[in-house]
């Protein structure tokens, strides 16, 4: 019987992976629906099959590292308390963006896109605003007695 390190990904997940490998390793421009197809050793329909257009792949992949960065902030959160959480959020940030800037990583990949691509762009913003609630509500329970302007300011600005 199988344990469940013998589960095999779904197609799906598998292009998302293969093609986030090969973008960093060549860019979202040079990466074809093609090179996964190839790299996964399905066929092109196959793959279009998940994901109709280079477009859509794009955009999932997106999304999914985007998601990501926000699961890994709301763990840092729920793991931290009081002021500390300001502290472990500011932390996870710098961290995050030290990666990112050290392994050319894929979020840095989706800011630079974000300049001529409508779907990056809107991804970005999306992050963005998540992540400004999250540390709006971080800074308010820390830091009580202040109005809501002096947390958003506070909060805009550890961004």
């Amino acid at each position: 019987m199988g344990t469940s390190d013998d589960v095999i990904e779904p197609t799906a997940i598998r292009a998302l992976r293969r093609f986030e490998e090969l973008a960093l390793a060549k860019g979202f421009d040079q990466v074809s629906m093609r090179d996964v197809a190839k790299q996964l050793g399905i066929s092109l329909a196959s793959l279009q099959y998940h994901y109709a257009t280079k477009s859509a792949l794009v955009s999932a992949v997106m999304s999914s590292t985007i998601d990501q960065h926000q699961r890994r902030l709301d763990e840092t959160l729920e793991a931290a308390e009081g002021s500390d959480r300001i502290v472990e959020a500011l932390e996870y940030v710098v961290r995050a963006n030290a990666d990112e800037a050290d392994g050319g990583g894929m979020m840095a990949m989706i800011w630079a896109r974000a300049a001529h691509d409508a779907d990056a762009a809107a991804a970005v913003e999306t992050f963005m605003a998540a992540y400004l609630e999250r540390m709006t509500d971080v800074i308010a329970s820390a830091t009580p007695g202040r109005t809501r302007a002096q947390v958003l300011g506070a909060a805009a600005l550890a961004i």
